[in-house]
């Protein structure tokens, strides 16, 4: 037997090894593909826009979806969910994800490119993109409707009766005589700067625990207040019994650039949701709230005293161009 014929056995052992190692490496790459859908039917300015990226891979292997900035193209990222797997019962899974989102703008608009790691049972990494997915958002209001509609009438309730609130009035009035009173004789004067009221506020509110005690619309509803009261010191815009709807139309042309001014409006809207159709936030996200409040405060500091330097002059144009845009979104 020559040389090359005991060599034969040998390469085409090798050669079927290859080719098998191809055709399923090949079918691997073919069971991976990314998607990304949304329920969101007719989307409004700042409606939730929920997002669900589901992945098709090989049973056995992991999905690592990356963590979106809070500036995604033209979303604002409120929240990712955890990753969820069900396995298809032919070899393969579906790992799925869902991006809580936000468009603050009227128009056509599609998500940014999304890359999606994959990790083998080998510890090999392969990424698959995600095709953008078009989002439409319409105004609530329709060209050349201009017509002024009148207020509905008053529900009639049934009246209470009148002797609880008559005795709690009583004691409020002492109360307030007997904390006015000691007031004028300490003649406390509170020297605090508007944003050091708001951070010892903040203060306030972690320690009363009302997320450790399930207490989130008390929470939600002291955090707005502070915010509510805080911001309409240092811009002169009034915040106090307006809606966030009639709020975002004012910012458009005040001292509070655009970053800031979403970051207000996301913090006020997810308190109207808490405190008036009732839904319960998730204990991170109660203990964020604080946190993110406390700093857009402290982000803010510098808007008094720019005020104060303008205060005299002629009214100025709005110093950041960008909220001229947001003027329009507020009429939206």
């Amino acid at each position: 037997m020559t040389r090359k014929q005991k060599w034969m056995p040998f390469i085409f052992v090798t050669l079927v090894v290859m080719g098998v190692l191809a055709f399923f490496a090949s079918t691997t790459y073919a069971q991976s593909a990314a998607t990304i859908t949304t329920d969101a039917q007719a989307i409004t300015v700042g409606d939730p826009v929920i997002l669900t990226v589901s992945v098709t891979h090989p049973e056995g292997s992991v999905v690592l979806f990356p963590e979106l900035q809070t500036n995604w193209g033209d979303l604002i990222v409120r929240s990712q969910s955890a990753p969820q797997t069900v396995d298809n019962g032919d070899g393969t899974s579906v790992t799925s994800q869902q991006i809580d989102t936000r468009l603050f703008a009227p128009g056509d608009f599609q998500t940014p490119p999304l890359m999606i790691t994959i990790a083998d049972t080998a510890g090999n990494l392969s990424e698959t993109a995600v095709a953008p997915l078009p989002l439409t958002v319409q105004s609530v209001l329709v060209d050349g409707d201009t017509e002024l509609r009148d207020i509905k009438p008053q529900a009639n309730l049934p009246l209470p009766a009148v002797w609880p609130y008559l005795a709690a009035g009583l004691v409020g009035t002492a109360v307030i005589a007997f904390v006015l009173f000691h007031r004028q004789q300490k003649a406390v004067i509170d020297n605090r700067l508007p944003h050091e009221k708001a951070l010892d506020a903040l203060a306030a509110i972690d320690k009363q625990g009302y997320g450790q005690n399930g207490r989130y619309k008390e929470q939600y509803a002291a955090v707005s207040d502070t915010l509510r009261t805080y911001f309409e010191t240092i811009t002169q815009i009034p915040f106090t019994d307006r809606t966030t709807a009639e709020i975002r139309y004012d910012l458009a042309a005040g001292p509070l650039n655009l970053g800031d001014a979403q970051r207000l409006l996301l913090l006020l809207e997810d308190a109207d949701w808490v405190k008036f159709a009732k839904v319960t936030p998730t204990a991170h996200e109660a203990e964020r709230l604080t946190q993110d409040a406390r700093q857009l405060v402290l982000d803010t500091v510098e808007i008094r005293d720019q005020r104060l330097e303008i205060q005299d002059s002629a009214p100025p144009q709005s110093p950041i161009p960008n909220l001229q845009s947001l003027k329009g979104k507020a009429t939206i």
